[in-house]
């Protein structure tokens, strides 16, 4: 079976994203747990990569490689949650789409405006995405829980700061 490219897999992440507030909250949330998980499990063996995120660190030839790489790993990772099949390894795996699709965004210049969109969306599930994660968690939410949703990929809003 061949892999799917970048811009198919971006096109199918956007077929489900869901268009409600809610909808929209869960995803975010999904994203922010997903961001904890890989953090504070390392279940993926290589460090997810904020500071491309933020901006402090510049997308150079380098970076595309340390993208590619996490990127690959993401998706066996996805892949090993899919299979585990609980609503909380379902609920990080959606938010690691989130992560391959911004990570293409990212490494594919012709694939921003893609990241830009995606977490535009995400962003208007904002005012929900407390309520969205304790969903997910069936738990109060911790205070490490609340910092990592404050977390915001700004390189695709518009916030990064200039390397």
């Amino acid at each position: 079976m061949r892999a799917r490219t970048p811009e198919r897999q971006i096109e199918d992440h956007f077929a489900e994203l869901p268009n409600s507030p809610t909808g929209l909250a869960g995803e975010l949330a999904a994203a922010m747990l997903a961001k904890k998980s890989l953090d504070t499990t390392r279940q993926v063996n290589v460090p997810f990569p904020e500071d491309y995120f933020t901006g402090v660190k510049v997308i150079d030839a380098e970076a595309l490689e340390t993208l590619h790489v996490y990127e690959r790993k993401l998706q066996i990772f996805r892949e090993q949650l899919v299979h585990r099949n609980t609503i909380f390894t379902i609920s990080v795996a959606r938010g690691v789409s989130v992560w391959i699709t911004s990570i293409h965004a990212l490494r594919h210049p012709e694939l921003r405006p893609k990241g830009d969109d995606l977490w535009a969306r995400l962003i208007r599930g904002e005012p929900e995405l407390e309520g969205a994660y304790f969903m997910m968690l069936r738990r109060d939410i911790t205070d490490v829980e609340r910092e990592y949703m404050k977390f915001r990929p700004a390189v695709f809003l518009g916030t990064s700061p200039a390397p």
